[in-house]
């Protein structure tokens, strides 16, 4: 069953999971949702199952019988509307794909690339507004209460130390984000989680 918004679903296919983690890193923080396959198999069932708009390649996937998986996605009736982005390395010249992205340049040029096919919705512009406002409260929080904050989130006792400056802070998520805050205010606590995730991951 294909997802209810395809439109923001992007495929991605490498078997370098650091190039996958790198890539998804970069469509979430850009609003969309990415869903990686490791193999060529893997690819085309997803490919059959969500039908997404764009899927993002690694040039150096294997052949399959002497056909690169982007030449197949194009001789495929039902794929043809899908947009074939390569990642290459500075040697390799691709043929085949809609566009395509240096290693080197990843960071700075995927998400542009991406809006050549996918146009900005006003509701991602609010959603990546939200988004930037809560890591914004959030990292004052933690500013003004350094300690409390690290102790709390390494010792599970985040809410707890930092209660009421937790509350102040949604208060003025809220009312930043108007008639937008009971759809969005997820992000908010998201922010929260996130802080928490990296203290943890320090102090492992």
């Amino acid at each position: 069953m294909k997802m209810k918004d395809p439109a923001h679903l992007i495929l991605i296919g490498t078997e370098e999971e650091a190039l996958r983690h790198l890539i998804a890193t970069i469509l979430e923080s850009e609003g969309f949702k990415p869903i990686s396959a490791p193999d060529e198999h893997k690819i085309f069932t997803l490919l059959e199952e969500f039908h997404p708009p764009i899927v993002i390649l690694d040039a150096g996937l294997p052949t399959i019988i002497g056909l690169t998986v982007w030449d197949i996605i194009k001789k495929v009736e039902r794929f043809r509307d899908i947009n074939v982005i390569l990642i290459t390395s500075g040697l390799q010249y691709p043929s085949g794909a809609d566009e395509h992205i240096e290693r080197g340049h990843i960071r700075e040029l995927l998400a542009p690339k991406i809006r050549k096919f996918i146009p900005v919705e006003p509701e991602m512009h609010l959603h990546e507004d939200a988004k930037r406002l809560a890591r914004a409260i959030v990292s004052d929080i933690v500013l003004y209460n350094k300690e409390k904050a690290e102790e709390g989130a390494a010792g599970g006792t985040f809410y707890e130390n930092l209660r009421d400056e937790i509350e102040e802070g949604r208060r003025l998520y809220q009312s930043r984000m108007s008639g937008q805050a009971i759809s969005i205010a997820n992000f908010y606590d998201e922010a929260i989680e996130d802080f928490i995730r990296r203290v943890e991951e320090k102090f492992k």
